[in-house]
């Protein structure tokens, strides 16, 4: 009886799924919304209807068939208007056909690839006091809304459109001068938006050329940082990075133990006492030494481990994720999140969005060095732990 149950129900789930796109193959033949786009020189018909958010503002809803493998951030043509539009807001939860919203992509913008190949693309620009939202499903507040700014240009994110962040300070539209002051890349699906800021300066050379790397300023970044105990018998996977500015640096590296065990990047510690683990990276050179100790008795030894970018660029979010480590085991996150509350002691300038407590967005909205500090407070019996994390902000372009 199970079994027939079930599959009756994924003959309904069929059924419904079948119904959808056989009822929207029909209205893309006779239905008075059905347009004319063209995406990747590629030509097809879709439905565009004017819909209303629940708080009355109207946008374009676009239906099309799964075949056109349209997705959030492609920029469309609307072969009868004659005009660029930029997709928003799939909705991923209907599978039988695509649903998504267009904003208007009225201005193009034009920089350079590494290879200095002029690269366009059009976007679309509104105000900051009019972010696009998508209040429907609860999302009020954008990450860009954090930064300062007069304006929010919307691109789709390009394989290209790293250079438009790190290479260029200043761009023009609509014949008038932008400074760059921010971006989001968080908040959106496959869209970056910038925060602009109207100048009267205004650099023509959009070729700023990449910083020279000096790799002293790279660090390296593993699961063991910040243990200071651990039992006998336990492992550690180090799962290493090096980490230069914004970047992760590939790299392979050299292991150094004492008093313990490295196999492939995976620290045993069968010993008691103290063991020393010594990281390496062969390209870069820089070298990170840990000293723990191996207990044979289980002691508790709560800690903060906090993932994310050590130096980061004015008014540009970042996310950083908090774990909390116990005798060098990792609490489950689902676990974590249920069981404590973070909370933040910060400088004005430091903006926070926390999604949970294991996650949360920041922006820095001055240059300098900021100290956070990280309180992990567990809702049963109020106990806490903290942990002081440094932070330090330059100029987009250093």
């Amino acid at each position: 009886m199970v079994t027939f149950n079930k599959y009756l129900q994924k003959v309904n789930t069929q059924s419904v799924d079948y119904l959808k796109q056989s009822n929207l193959k029909k209205r893309l033949i006779f239905d008075y919304n059905k347009e004319i786009i063209t995406y990747n020189d590629d030509q097809y018909t879709v439905i565009i209807q004017v819909e209303k958010t629940s708080n009355n503002e109207s946008y374009y809803k676009i239906s099309a068939l799964n075949e056109s493998n349209l997705c959030s951030g492609n920029v469309i043509y609307w072969d009868r208007l004659k005009n660029y539009y930029m997709i928003f807001f799939q909705r991923k939860t209907e599978k039988s056909y695509f649903i998504g919203r267009i904003y208007e992509a009225k201005y193009s913008i034009t920089y350079l690839d590494d290879f200095n190949n002029k690269i366009k693309q059009y976007g679309v620009v509104k105000s900051i006091n009019d972010a696009i939202k998508d209040e429907d499903i609860g999302s009020t507040e954008s990450v860009a809304e954090l930064i300062d700014g007069d304006m929010l240009l919307y691109l789709e994110k390009t394989d290209t459109i790293n250079n438009l962040m790190k290479r260029n300070k200043y761009i023009k539209i609509a014949n008038r001068n932008w400074k760059i002051v921010g971006w989001d890349d968080l908040t959106y699906d496959n869209i970056i938006s910038f925060n602009l800021v109207e100048t009267l300066n205004f650099d023509e050379d959009t070729d700023i050329p990449y910083p020279e790397i000096d790799y002293n300023l790279a660090n390296i970044i593993s699961n063991i940082d910040n243990i200071n105990t651990v039992q006998l018998n336990s492992n550690i996977d180090l799962n290493i990075n090096t980490i230069f500015k914004d970047n992760i640096i590939e790299e392979e590296y050299l292991i150094e133990t004492t008093n313990c065990e490295n196999v492939d990047k995976n620290i045993i510690f069968n010993n008691t006492g103290t063991a020393k683990i010594k990281i390496i990276g062969q390209k870069t050179k820089v070298e990170k030494e840990y000293s723990i100790e191996v207990q044979e008795e289980i002691v508790s030894n709560l800690l903060l481990k906090v993932s994310g970018r050590a130096l980061v660029k004015l008014s540009v979010p970042y996310t950083y994720i908090i774990k909390l480590i116990n005798n060098g085991q990792e609490m489950a996150e689902e676990e974590f999140n249920n069981k404590y509350d973070i909370t933040f002691e910060k400088d004005e300038k430091v903006k926070i969005k926390k999604v949970t407590s294991s996650e949360f967005f920041l922006i820095i909205n001055d240059i300098g060095k900021y100290v956070i500090k990280i309180k992990a407070m567990n809702k049963e019996n109020l106990a806490s732990i903290e942990k002081d994390i440094t932070i330090e902000c330059e100029d987009l372009l250093s």
